[in-house]
């Protein structure tokens, strides 16, 4: 995978941990206290001390991260995955035409083993985390294929998964809302509402994905279901 020459992982560690002012502003403080004092050295320190308070505080603000970098940041990863997604798979591009390709994404609700995790809410009012979970999905003529991938943009690591499902064993298919609450890894709670993707079979696995671009998928997913509903009726 080419995840890790298209994350810029120190801005993106920015993002989620901006830095403090706490001690640019003591900094300032200081620095004024000391142009009280009545002596030329203590103000010309008082002076310096000020200015570069003032000069850091300028660099902390015209370095935050955007949340739209942080969107681009996930694009550009996941741009030319689906080549991957299908070795992985072990399936050629043309066994699995049956529908589009189903691609859902998001920002995911869990770390990656014991790595920081981290939330963090934009000015565009959306969540975001640290970890990025993408599932694709692929019909053939009998099954469905589901590659999962999981990867932190602060780090490199990620975790992958395979499935396959038979069309007889697909009980259910549910996309709808969730309000759930989910804690980062320093047990800060984040509220979140949104959409959900959830597969389950009749051995009781499933497939659940939160879905940031669910009217994009949507129409995809309409015809996963019409497809279904057509291969459960020729299996009867």
């Amino acid at each position: 995978m080419n995840l890790n020459e298209s994350l810029d992982y120190q801005k993106n560690y920015k993002y989620f941990n901006v830095g403090s002012l706490k001690w640019m502003i003591v900094a300032i403080i200081f620095g004024l206290i000391n142009l009280t004092v009545p002596n030329t050295p203590n103000r010309i320190f008082g002076v310096c001390v000020v200015i570069i308070g003032i000069i850091l505080i300028v660099i902390h603000f015209n370095n935050k991260i955007t949340d739209e970098f942080m969107d681009n940041e996930v694009a550009s990863a996941l741009q030319n995955m689906m080549p991957h997604a299908l070795e992985r798979l072990g399936v050629d591009e043309e066994e699995v035409k049956e529908i589009d390709p189903i691609i859902l994404t998001s920002y995911d609700s869990k770390g990656i083993s014991d790595e920081q995790f981290y939330f963090k809410h934009g000015k565009d009012q959306k969540w975001r985390s640290s970890v990025v979970k993408a599932v694709y999905i692929l019909a053939s003529d009998q099954q469905l294929y589901c590659y999962t991938l999981r990867f932190s943009l602060c780090t490199d690591k990620h975790t992958e998964e395979t499935d396959e499902y038979f069309y007889r064993d697909i009980v259910s298919v549910y996309t709808g809302n969730v309000d759930e609450t989910y804690k980062d890894s320093k047990g800060v709670e984040w509220h979140y509402t949104g959409d959900m993707f959830r597969l389950t079979t009749s051995g009781g696995t499933s497939i659940s994905q939160l879905m940031r671009n669910e009217d994009e998928a949507s129409g995809k997913i309409s015809a996963m279901k019409q497809l279904l509903r057509e291969k459960k009726k020729t299996q009867q």
